[in-house]
């Protein structure tokens, strides 16, 4: 990750806040359940609590892109999290897919093809992490 992505990512993220705040988590997973609806049943009948969390997560993670090094660690255990409730490493494809839905429903013409790119190299990066975490817990 370069500055210029990290750059990106935090004005798409600050953009996508201002403009949507909390209903962007909404439509995150009403994206979600579209395009995968096989993993809805992970998931709680009331997603308020798991809306909040993923916001955090996120916005750890922006604000931590710089130091990855540095919060590998919770990545990791995030991932370890995930295998336990049965997620595969398909589902961080839906999950990317999802969350770049749900920037262009948002901010349309504002969300660049380089906000993008930029994005999915990311989450490249913490989905690799998350899986190799998996992996290692399942050796």
């Amino acid at each position: 990750m370069n500055e210029q992505n990290v750059t990106l990512i935090r004005n798409s993220w600050e953009l996508l806040n201002e403009q949507a705040g909390e209903e962007s988590m909404s439509i995150f997973y009403n994206t979600l359940f579209e395009i995968a609806p096989e993993v809805k049943p992970m998931f709680p009948s009331d997603l308020n609590d798991q809306k909040r969390k993923l916001a955090s997560t996120i916005n750890f993670v922006v604000k931590n892109l710089t130091r990855l090094d540095n919060i590998k660690s919770a990545v990791e255990e995030l991932g370890r999290y995930h295998q336990k409730r049965e997620v595969k490493a398909a589902h961080y494809t839906y999950v990317t897919e999802a969350l770049m839905t749900t920037f262009k429903t948002v901010l349309k013409d504002q969300f660049t093809g380089e906000m993008e790119r930029s994005w999915k190299s990311a989450l490249t990066i913490l989905a690799g992490i998350m899986i190799a975490a998996e992996e290692k817990e399942a050796v």
